[in-house]
Formats: C-alpha cells, structure tokens, sequence
C-alpha cells in the first residue's frame, strides 16, 4: 500500500524490522517487499556480477536487483560474515560503480553488514572524479526516526515532484536534516537555560549560566553517541539514556532528580573516575546507570560548577530539575536519526553526526561571531587539507612525481605510484607530517586533516604498505600528527570530543580503552601574543634543544596522551611542566624572551618537541577570525607588517609563517582584502619575502556557505620558502559552490610576473581566473592613469545614518542644507527621491557635527556592497544647480568626485566609471564589501579621447541622465540599454580592448536587462 501520508510511515518501520528478521535467503525479497509494496517501485529480478571489484576490496560475487523507477535501479547487497561488520565506503564505492557501469541510469543500493544489525541505503552520484555516496543507516533495536520518515517521504516525494530522482535527492538531502535539528536544539537549548537556575544576573553569570548547561548538552550527546556503539546498556537495553530515565521514573522516592540521582553517577563515576576503574562491578551502581565503560577524557571531570549543583530551591546553588532534560532525550534525541560516523565530502549520511556538535558550538557559544570567528564548511575543509598535503608531498623524497601525488590525493589513486618502495616512502611522510591550526575551533581542520590522512593511509595498504586497524592509525595520527589551539576554553573541550569520538568509533570491541589525554595536543591559550617562534631554533642544540632534553619531553608526553590512572597522569603532568620550565629557561637564557602571560602559549616551549625535531610545522590550515586589531600589545608586536585598520586573520598569516619550517605548506581561508586592499600592503610584502604563492581559490559565496560573513573569501596556500624563486607558478580558481572544490580541475596557472604586481600597487596581490582576465587587466593598466594623476581625489561621504536622526528634520528652505543619500545616487542622473527617510532636508543644527562637504560639481558614486545583486559601480553627476546656496551633505554611504565644470573630459569620466570595463577589472582588482575612495583612486582610467570621441561619449550620457529623468517604460528602458552598450564598446577600444574580449567581459556581469529591471 503506498504511502499517502507522513503517519503511513509505520508501514515502513514494519516492514524494515520485518528485513531485520528475515533469514539471509529471504531477505532480498523482503526488501522488494519494501519498494514494490510500500514505495510504488515496480520489481526488478535477476542478479548483476561485481566482477574484479570483489575480489578488490572484499565483496560477494554480486548483487541482487530488486526494483527499479524512472532509471533508477535497486540492487540489494548482502555483505558476506568473513568481511568487518562494519561497511566501508571503498567497499560501497567500487560495487556502486560496478553496477552502475553494467545497468545505466541511477543507482540506489540497499545493504545489510554481515551481522545483519544494521540496513544502509546508498544514494551514489558519479559526476565529480569520486563518487559522492550519500546514505541512510538504520539499525536493529536503535531509534530511527529520521530515516524512516526520509524512507517514507520518497513515495510523497515522487508524487509532488514528479521525479524519483528529485524524490530521492529530497530524501537524502542531509542539509534539510541538519537545519531542523539545529532549530529543534536550539529551541531547547534556550529553554533549559531557563530553567537551570542557581546562576548569577550579571553577565558573569549568565555566560557560567550557559557554559554550563552548553556541558550539560555535550556529555548527553556523547552518551547518546556513544550509546550507539553498544558500549552503554542498561538491563541489556542498548536504548541507554531512554532505559535509564524509564527506571528511574519508575523507581520510588520522595525528592528525586534525575541529574543528581542518576547522571551525575554516570558522568562523574561512571565515565571518568578518580580510581580510573570500570564500576560496572560495583552494585549500586550496576543498579543505577547499568553496564558503563571507564573512558577518561576531560568532558567528565568534575568542574568547580559541577560541585555546585544541588537538589534545592535555594538560589545560592545550581538546581538542574527534570524539565530541563526530560526534553532533551524526548524531543530532541528521539526525533533524529544519530550517527557516530563523521562524514566526509564523498560519503554523507543522512543523520545527526559529530559535526553538529561545532555547528551548534560556533553558533550558540557567547561571541563567537563577535570574535570573527565562523564554521568552515565540510567540503572547503578537505579541499585546503588536500592541497596542502599536495604540497607537502611534493617536497618529500618520495621517488613519486607531483601529477602521480595529486591523483593520490584528490582520488585516492595509486596507479602513479609504481612500487612498494615508493608506497612506503609516501607512507612515511604522511606518518611524520606535523598540521597545526593556531585557531581551531571546534576543531574542523583537526578532524578534516585526520580524515584525509587515514583514507590516504589505507590506500596505500593497496601498494603493499603494512596494513594497520583504523583505530590504532588513528591514534597515531593524534599522537604524532595533529596540534590545536584556541583562545576559548570551550571550543578546546568541544575540539578534544570530536577527537575522541572519532576515535572511539573506530574501536570495535565489547569495551573501548580509556580515551586518550590531549592536554598538550590541543592547547588553550592565545596563539598571537607570545614571541616570534622562529627566532633562533634552526640550529640544533641551541635554546635548551638538545636530543636527550626534548625526547624525555617528548616521551613524557606520549605517556601522558596514553595514562589512565589519576595518580600517574598527576605524576607525569609534574614532569612535563619541569622539564618544559627547563626548556623555558634555557630559551630565557639564549634569547631574553620576557616572562610570557599566562594564557599565552610560547611556542617555542609548548610545542618543543616540533620545533627541535623539524624547526617547525609541516603544514599549517585554519580559518583565522577576521577581527580589526584594537589591542596595542599586538600593533607594537606585529609593527612590521601592521598597516591601519588590519584585521586579525592577516596577523595568523604572519605568525604561520613563523611557526613553519623551509618547505611547509600553509592554506587559509580569509577575507579576499588580504590580496589589495592598502591596509595589508605590508603584510603582502612580508608574504613575498617568505613565501611562494602556490594558490588561490576566488570563493564567490552565492549560496550564503559561510553564513552571516559578509566579505567574500579566498582560499590562500602558500609555501615558506627560504630561498623565494623569481619566478613560479600559480594555480588560481573561482568557485562558485562548495561542492565544486571536490573537482581538482580548473585551475588556470600563470606565471608569477602577471600576479605579484609591484610597489606602485601597495604590493597587491591580483588573481585572475583565465587568460581574458590578465589580458583585459594589462591592457587596462598599461594604457590609463588613475583620478590622482588627473588632480581628481573621492573621498567618502561624511555623515553616518545614525547622527542624523540627533538633528531636527524640516522642509526646504533658506535656513535648511540638503542630505544626499546613496539611494539619490543613480547610474548618470542624481534623484531628489529618497528611500530611508521621507524629508532629506536637516536643520542648520546639524553643522555642529559637520560641515557641507558639497558645494558645487561633483561625481558621486554608491559605496555599494559588494554582496547587493546586480553589483555594479553606480556613479551620477551632481550639479551645482543641484545644490541648496549653504552646500550639502553626503552621507558615508557615498563617494564624492569635486570637479572643475571646466574639465573637458567630465562626460567621458562619468562613461567610463559605469561601463563594463571599469566593474569588470574593479571587482577583480578590489574585495572590499564597499567601493570604498580609496579604491576608486586607485582604478585604471583610460587615455584622454579625442574630440570626436568625447563628444559621442557626451551625446550617450546626456541622453542617459535624459531618460533617466523620464517615467520609465520598455522604449526608456530599450533606449537605456542602447546606449549602455554604444559606450561600453567606445570605452573598450579608449582602453584598447577589442570586440571579442568586450562581449566576454559583459557575459560575466550582470546584464542591463537586470540592472533596469521591467519598467
């Protein structure tokens, strides 16, 4: 019977345990059952032969077809007892491709692990160079609501959309699952600070307020993941915290509270302990939280307000009562689907993943955009990680070329490296890689960069290379290759939980090993404040560096990382910290570093084993807060390469540079202002002194990726060199969708000599993305002068919305002065219309704030943003006609051009800085959010016309401010776009652009048509 509504899903939920039920032989009927009956599927019979792809990775032979809609194909595979319970993405991959190859059309694959407890339903797509697998895991005996109602919504899908492959894409669509759990988590979130009380009014504490039940969410959605695992159960249900809150309802007393009496037990003796001991022995508490692993690990040590928490009504302690976390198991963890699996780019499953946890971190945690600081999307993650292991790659002894190594990387590829000996080589380095992010977060790079090292790794047991258990990879790459820092405490906490579940989840067992200690992994301090850490350590032996000092340091560390017992994590904690004071002393001694504050790290110091062994990191990957510096210790640490109002992000570029050895690879994402704007002109010139500029990805964030960021960003990779080449290539990119970085192709490269532009542009950075942007760039460049050469200055208009509103309003007249919005600045004639406020007209009170700064003739262009669509300059003349006798005031959403009515040339200047050619360079040479005065001084005019010239371009402007004056209608607008085009093609030949390159250059603006919009 096929589903007509959401509450028909329990039909699939029926029929799904009855696949659960179903011996090995009949199961691939009951899974026709599933798409014949309940979906509306039409069935499908016979078998397809996986080929060589199972011998390659482990499968059975074939798979049986079960159905098929519309060319979409369902195949069941029932994985074989002899291979790992679990089901691993090469192994999805190779036998989707094999019998999407064999069928055609699209696939969709059912699978059951060999234990038969869990069914994934695989979604594949082949249109990038990896397949994207995106799935749906339900298992046996485990809530799973969301993907039963994903299940069910394919039927309701398909009659709506009127397309299996649009039903399915709505089924699979993991963003719409991750917005609504988002929005459900923070509707509860907010509610159970509410009702947790015992906090301070202050701001104080209402941040402990939130930090704590911020905690209190953490610990129960890593129970509740972890739970997942089967590692908690209680009177044999794996359905742990639901089981848990069952019995205690149901258990008598006369002042309960869930919290004291059973998560504290669990959180505090249970997962972590000061005996570092399983309590599953231990009645009591076997009675009362059931069968719970010790873990160790930071989340479930006890906190001074952990100590503070009471059963009371007294306002002096913290009371958590039952309706602040009844909600959260109900509402909130019952109605999603939950996976312990952290997805990548090229496999999402349709569930609730440990990457919400630094979703809900970054958007929730107190000023946290107030700090610059943004969630990095999946897929630009992997992207920067991938490119710089590239780069990393390139610059080891690995007897591999550097096509063969980027094949590897981006897809997994070994066919380029041709022997063992190679394979090994390649191994080693990844085993010996030091990634560091000076900013991390939540982690995202931490755990993107652990995800490409272990897919790497495991594809080189292909070639021959030892094969090791993903867990114990795992931990290796914790232990060796990863380092972490951030200034917020919390998002330190929220790093290490990701570590640890990523990690956790690879461990298949009845009972996972205590979790690893990351102190000194993933640090919390301030990464900018401490002394240059590239000073003096390329020698070796100097600054306390001796062999034996840093390899006890090193060993004391790893043992650290490794203890579980209380008293030998204290002892071993006592010895780090004295033999770091030795190393702390010994830098004092040999460099005069002052006493470093507490809170900052010294990195030489925290990290003494890196720079001892390498002089610094491999690879360095993070997405810095973009943040104007106001702090003076910073400007007077960083005075070389501070310029103005620079931002935070430019000062991690900086300090990067410092923390990496010759050859290391460093790939940011930042503001696209690092690559022109003046304010980091100094800064670029310290990037060209150190650096080889490997890369830059234009990201054009159409689609709001990076959520309230209103600058568009780049992605920069760089390369510190010691030696820096004068000539080099690099790789540049626009990218319209995150998505689109999966595809390694369409890179443009070009010689450094068209990029690095010299000292008469402020060191800038200029990247274009084809051969048509460089040539109309030279040719604009090489044939113009700026305003300044022509004795013409924009600055920016002077009176800020908010002041005005301090002023009395009134109508024209002899005592008033005219305000000028931007909404009056229109493309060739100036509009007395205004949209913000309905009088324009200010009292004379005003002059106490500012002066006219508009008197007579003037160009004024809006400082439009640089996210407004159609983006184009907007310019217009203001006459002095125009103008009240006391002058006017522009406010600072405008730019002013004063011009002598003299100038032949107004006409052709006014043409010239609305036409295709002056945006078209102006947006590529410029990344502010504004067209900023500056900015405008700086752009390329074209050469002085002559007369015959001039007076055509004078002929379509003046009939452009005409029209504009005029009611507009499809002729206005016809004739409009007329003469748009006649001078577009007369400023194109002034800059010596030809027809071709002119017709391109408009293609990639928006068009007229959009600019006018239907009259």
């Amino acid at each position: 019977m096929p589903i007509r509504s959401r509450e028909d899903a329990v039909e699939v939920e029926s029929r799904i345990e009855g696949i659960f039920r179903a011996s090995a032989d009949a199961r691939a009927e009951a899974v026709r059952g599933l798409f014949v009956e309940v979906l509306d599927f039409d069935a499908a019979f016979g078998t397809v032969d996986l080929g060589a792809a199972a011998s390659a990775v482990g499968l059975p032979t074939s798979v049986e077809r079960v159905a098929h809609s519309g060319g979409v194909h369902v195949v069941f595979l029932a994985m074989e007892a002899g291979t790992s319970d679990r089901v691993r993405k090469a192994e999805l991959a190779a036998a989707a491709k094999s019998v999407s190859e064999q069928l055609g059309g699209d696939l969709l694959l059912v699978v059951s692990n060999p234990s038969s407890n869990q069914l994934h339903l695989v979604y594949p797509s082949f249109e990038g160079v990896r397949p994207v697998l995106r799935r749906m895991v339900v298992e046996r005996d485990i809530p799973r609501r969301t993907a039963i109602q994903q299940v069910s919504n394919i039927y309701r899908n398909l009659r709506e959309g009127g397309s299996i492959q649009l039903a399915l894409d709505r089924a699979f669509d993991v963003e719409r699952v991750t917005k609504d759990f988002f929005a459900k988590y923070k509707e509860l979130f907010e509610a159970a600070k509410e009702r947790v009380t015992g906090f301070g009014s202050d701001e104080a504490g209402k941040e402990e307020q939130r930090r704590f039940v911020q905690t209190l969410f953490n610990r129960l959605m890593f129970v509740y993941f972890l739970s997942r695992k089967g590692w908690l159960t209680f009177k044999g249900d794996k359905d742990y915290l639901n089981a848990l809150w069952r019995d205690y309802q149901a258990a008598e007393g006369e002042h309960k509270n869930f919290y004291i009496d059973r998560l504290r037990l669990l959180f505090f003796e249970g997962l972590n302990n000061p005996r570092s001991q399983d309590t599953t022995a231990e009645a009591e508490a076997d009675r009362l939280i059931g069968s719970v692993p010790f873990l160790n690990g930071g989340l479930f040590e006890k906190t001074e307000l952990d100590d503070q928490v009471w059963l009371s009504s007294n306002e002096s302690v913290t009371v958590v009562p039952d309706e602040a976390i009844e909600p959260i198991l109900s509402d909130l963890f019952d109605h999603f689907n939950f996976t312990v699996m952290e997805s990548t780019p090229f496999d999402v499953e349709v569930a609730v993943d440990p990457e919400m946890l630094g979703k809900v971190f970054e958007e929730l945690v107190t000023g946290r955009h107030d700090s610059g600081a943004y969630y990095t999307p999946r897929p630009v993650v992997s992207f920067m990680c991938r490119e710089a292991l590239k780069g990393y790659l390139e610059g080891q002894d690995t007897d591999v070329t550097p096509e063969a190594l980027a094949q590897f990387v981006d897809q997994r590829d070994t066919a380029g490296i041709s022997s063992v000996a190679a394979a090994r080589k390649v191994a080693g380095a990844l085993e010996e890689v030091t990634v560091v992010d000076p900013a991390c977060g939540s982690g995202a790079y931490l755990l993107g960069m652990m995800q490409e090292l272990v897919e790497l790794q495991t594809a080189l047991f292909n070639v021959g290379v030892d094969p090791k258990g993903i867990y114990d990879l795992k931990l290796h790459i914790i232990e060796r290759n990863l380092y972490g820092v951030d200034i917020d405490d919390f998002a330190v906490n929220i790093a290490m939980l990701r570590l640890w579940l990523s990690l956790a989840i690879e461990y298949e067992g009845d009972k996972p090993p205590p979790l690893p200690n990351l102190d000194f992994k993933v640090l919390c301090g301030d990464s900018l404040l401490g002394p240059d850490p590239s000073a003096g350590v390329v020698v070796q032996g100097a600054l306390g560096y001796d062999a034996d000092r840093v390899r006890a340091l090193g060993e004391l560390k790893s043992a650290y990382m490794r203890a579980s017992d209380g008293t030998e994590k204290s002892r071993l904690r006592q010895e780090i910290e004295a033999a770091e004071n030795s190393v702390r002393e010994a830098m004092y001694n040999a460099l005069g570093d002052a006493g470093v504050l507490e809170g900052v790290i010294n990195w030489r110091v925290d990290f003494a084993e890196v720079f001892s062994q390498r002089q610094g990191f491999d690879i360095a990957v993070a997405n810095p807060p973009y943040v104007v510096i106001k702090n003076d210790t910073l400007r007077n640490l960083y005075s070389e390469v501070i310029y103005g109002r620079m931002n935070t992000y430019g000062l991690f570029i900086h300090r990067c540079l410092q923390l990496m050895r010759d050859g290391s690879q460093l790939t940011f994402i930042n503001p696209r202002t690092f690559l022109t704007d003046a304010y980091f002109k100094q800064l670029r010139r310290a990037v060209r002194d150190q650096a080889e500029v490997k890369g830059i990805v234009l990201i054009e964030d159409r689609h709001n990726t990076f959520g309230r960021v209103l600058q568009e960003c780049i992605i920069l990779h760089l390369a510190r060199l010691n030696v820096i080449p004068d000539s080099y290539q690099v790789r540049t990119r626009a990218v319209w969708r995150p998505d689109e970085l999966n595809d390694p192709a369409g890179y443009f490269a070009v010689g450094s000599d068209r990029v690095l532009l010299g000292n008469d542009y402020d060191h800038a950075l200029y990247v274009g993305t084809s051969t048509l942007e460089y040539n109309v760039f030279e040719q604009m460049r090489s044939t113009g002068v700026t305003l300044l050469d022509i004795g013409l200055r924009a600055e920016t208009g002077k009176v800020q919305f908010d002041k005005v509103r301090q002023f009395s309003q009134m109508e024209s007249g002899s005592e008033s002065l005219r305000l000028i919005w931007a909404e009056n600045v229109q493309r060739y004639a100036f509009s007395s219309s205004s949209k913000r406020i309905g009088k324009e007209w200010l009292g004379g009170e005003i002059s106490q704030y500012a002066q006219p700064n508009l008197r007579g003739d003037a160009i004024l262009t809006q400082r439009t943003t640089a996210n407004e669509q159609p983006r184009r300059i907007i310019a217009t003349w203001v006459r002095t006609e125009d103008l009240p006798e006391k002058g006017a005031y522009s406010e600072n959403g405008t730019n002013f051009i004063p011009i002598d009515r003299s100038v032949q040339s107004i006409h052709c200047l006014l043409a010239c800085l609305n036409s295709s050619p002056m945006e078209f360079i102006f947006r590529r040479l410029n990344s502010n959010v504004h067209v900023s005065a500056g900015e405008l001084n700086r752009l390329p005019l074209p050469v002085e016309p002559i007369e015959e010239v001039r007076s055509q371009l004078e002929t379509h402007v003046c009939a452009l401010m005409e029209l504009q004056r005029t009611s507009r209608s499809k002729e206005t607008v016809r004739l409009a776009i007329a003469h748009e085009l006649a001078i577009d093609n007369i400023v194109g030949s002034l800059y010596g652009i030809v027809k071709s390159d002119m017709d391109q250059i408009r293609s990639s603006l928006p068009a007229y048509e959009r600019v006018y919009g239907q009259p």
